[in-house]
């Protein structure tokens, strides 16, 4: 969906008109000046899916943060459910990474746009609420470290149960993170 400036202006100043109204029925005001502010026009596909919009393609870095998203979610909530042995494991076998595996966000000048992306996903779409309040902003990149982390994880998928991973998998993933 391509905006021109003067549409922009407009939405935002209508947004802020039914903000100032407080009227609560329709579309979400804050979600679309958030799409404007962030160029996440993409989104509003996504939230109002019901609204033919044309040119309504979700962009190739949506769906990469998506995937980075959906992989982190996995780690995680797996990494959660282990017993204290087999964090101990992890940690140990994927020093020094293994040590809580977390998401860690994205560098702010040379992957803005996947830390646009992220933020635009978590606090304007309620999406992959587990990383809402966290801080997404890291101090180095990261991307080639999920990328690389990505491309053995997407195998492990038609084999999960449950959405898990076990602490074999997870090593295996993480150990991509000092790789080259």
């Amino acid at each position: 969906m391509e905006l021109s400036d003067g549409e922009k202006l407009i939405l935002i100043m209508l947004g802020d008109l039914q903000q100032a109204q407080g009227i609560k029925e329709s579309v979400n005001p804050e979600l679309i000046k958030a799409a404007i502010y962030y160029d996440c026009l993409w989104g509003l596909s996504w939230e109002y899916p019901g609204i033919p919009f044309k040119d309504c393609a979700t962009p190739a870095i949506v769906t990469w943060v998506t995937d980075i998203l959906q992989m982190w979610t996995v780690i995680e909530t797996s990494y959660a459910k282990f017993s204290t042995e087999e964090k101990q494991r992890v940690e140990r076998e994927a020093h020094p990474f293994g040590a809580n595996p977390r998401f860690c966000g994205f560098e702010a000048e040379s992957e803005a746009e996947e830390l646009k992306t992220l933020t635009f996903l978590v606090n304007y779409l309620n999406r992959f609420l587990n990383f809402k309040g966290r801080d997404f902003t890291s101090s180095i990149p990261l991307s080639g470290r999920y990328r690389r982390m990505h491309e053995v994880y997407q195998p492990m998928l038609p084999g999960l149960r449950k959405n898990r991973l076990s602490a074999d998998q997870i090593i295996e993933i993480l150990l991509q993170v000092s790789s080259s």
